[in-house]
């Protein structure tokens, strides 16, 4: 009798994971900057020959698909608002729940949807194993939970976080709050951190900092477009630079989001059509281009937004760039040498960091320099998410074969 294969569910969040496996089998280059966790659970579910469950909730309708050993689950995600938000939440989890029941895993890989893990509590009954991947810290960290939160965390730590086996984690932040919410249990979890992983070759080609000309002062925004990403700080940050010091400083926004028709307006209505150029989404050759011709990297993310790390900031270092920004993102605490941090929201220590980037050379090209030994921490496969899940399943075997 061949050996039972190993079945995980894995509750993942809004990405298209048929899309994913399809790229990954025609062995196309990825269409996305950095790096795509869906894309590293399936090559490590191929590594151990799993059977798994993959639940996600795009903007698709439901449906269930089946391609190889994986099942595809996804259901559309919730458009209420306040508590009818947060019911239809708690009704697709009790859905993904019933599916994982019928699968009857060994594992169940937590990731997205963090608030609601609670409601997965009866497969603990049936024996699954519990491995959480956090990538959002598990509270606030600059600002008071409301009531629902503060509700939620709590069901979160006695169905979840305390059943935890095994936690990988890609923050210290998150970290500390783990061992802060799970009390005596964090002893017998296993905690295995990690750090976003790429390859060099994403950035083959980014023209060295040190040799571009300082006139104008480019930085570099790129993520979602979402007041909470400080997006709208940024614009203040490029008017006020740019009364201080016309044509001094140039704004290269990427990305694209549900502020973004909103960002176009602002930056119109201010005249700062000149000042503030949006790129929308850049392609991988796209955001090589933009960085090469930028000087810094702003991350200006608001207190209202519960970053687990902000792989953009590990970006501008792998870029050679110098990062500006606050510890409302936990990547901070490994960029130091090469970053200029300044208070969350604090637009002023924000334009004040950026204008002694461009006027201090000794300064700026201290940061610069800086960014080579940070740089390869990322690029170290010993610290990547792919390693931290091997060992967090290393002592995991697949439950005996089913009856029929």
């Amino acid at each position: 009798m061949t050996d039972p294969k190993l079945r995980i569910a894995y509750l993942s969040g809004p990405t298209n994971a048929f899309e994913i496996l399809a790229a990954l089998r025609s062995g196309a280059e990825p269409n996305y900057f950095g790096t795509n966790y869906m894309r590293e659970f399936l090559i490590f579910a191929d590594e151990i020959e799993a059977e798994a469950l993959i639940a996600t909730w795009h903007d698709a309708p439901k449906s269930v698909r089946r391609r190889e050993r994986y099942t595809f689950l996804n259901l559309p995600p919730a458009q209420a608002i306040g508590l009818g938000y947060h019911l239809q939440l708690f009704r697709q989890q009790l859905i993904f729940l019933w599916h994982f029941l019928k699968f009857r895993p060994d594992v169940l890989l937590l990731t997205g949807n963090q608030e609601f893990w609670w409601v997965m509590w009866p497969l603990k009954l049936r024996g699954t194993r519990f491995v959480a991947s956090f990538h959002g810290v598990i509270w606030p960290k600059f600002r008071k939970p409301k009531i629902h939160q503060r509700l939620l965390l709590q069901l979160n730590k006695w169905l979840a976080l305390r059943k935890l086996d095994a936690a990988v984690l890609t923050s210290e932040d998150i970290r500390l709050q783990l061992q802060e919410a799970t009390g005596q249990s964090y002893s017998r979890i296993r905690v295995l951190p990690h750090l976003p992983s790429y390859d060099d070759r994403q950035f083959d080609g980014i023209v060295p900092a040190e040799s571009l000309a300082r006139s104008p002062f480019r930085v570099m925004f790129m993520g979602r477009i979402e007041e909470n990403k400080g997006v709208f700080d940024l614009v203040e940050m490029a008017a006020r630079l740019e009364q201080h010091s016309p044509g001094a400083y140039r704004f290269e926004v990427c990305g694209s989001g549900s502020a973004s028709e909103r960002l176009e307006t602002e930056i119109e209505a201010r005249g700062l059509e000149r000042v503030v150029t949006c790129n929308g989404y850049c392609d991988p050759p796209r955001i090589r281009e933009i960085m090469g011709r930028s000087h810094a990297v702003v991350v200006p993310t608001r207190k209202d937004f519960d970053a687990g790390f902000e792989m953009t900031c590990s970006e501008a270092i792998l870029s050679g760039r110098p990062l500006i920004t606050s510890a409302v993102c936990p990547a901070l605490h490994y960029l130091k040498g090469a970053s200029i941090e300044v208070e969350p929201e604090n637009v002023s220590q924000y334009c004040d960091a950026i204008r002694r980037l461009r006027e201090d050379d000794a300064l700026y090209r201290s940061k610069c320099r800086q960014c080579g030994p940070l740089r390869l921490q990322f690029l170290d496969s010993s610290k990547s998410w792919i390693t931290a899940m091997r060992h967090a399943f290393e002592e995991i075997r697949p439950a005996q074969p089913r009856r029929p």
